[in-house]
């Protein structure tokens, strides 16, 4: 296997809820952004937050490079979405 990808993935709260009991995070569609879904976003129960997971070379890391390999997203996205963990 390739060394790790040094590029991380952002993640972007669509719709914050301090009193939210899950947190629903969204895979933007093929190159496509987070943005894209902040309007359902708002349509979700507020006992849920929406956060966007923003991949390199879309959205804000548009400048960013992609991934070389599907393994080095998975781990980064998992690496993410750990984070907040609570």
């Amino acid at each position: 296997m390739n060394a790790p990808n040094p590029v991380h993935i952002q993640v972007q709260t669509l719709e914050k809820r301090e009193n939210a009991l899950v947190r629903l995070f969204i895979f933007p569609h093929a190159g496509g952004s987070p943005s894209t879904y902040h309007g359902i976003a708002r349509s979700f129960p507020s006992s849920m937050e929406v956060l966007g997971l923003c991949l390199p070379g879309r959205g804000p890391l548009h400048d960013v490079p992609s991934f070389m390999a599907w393994e080095h997203m998975v781990g980064a996205a998992a690496d993410a979405v750990a984070a907040y963990h609570d």
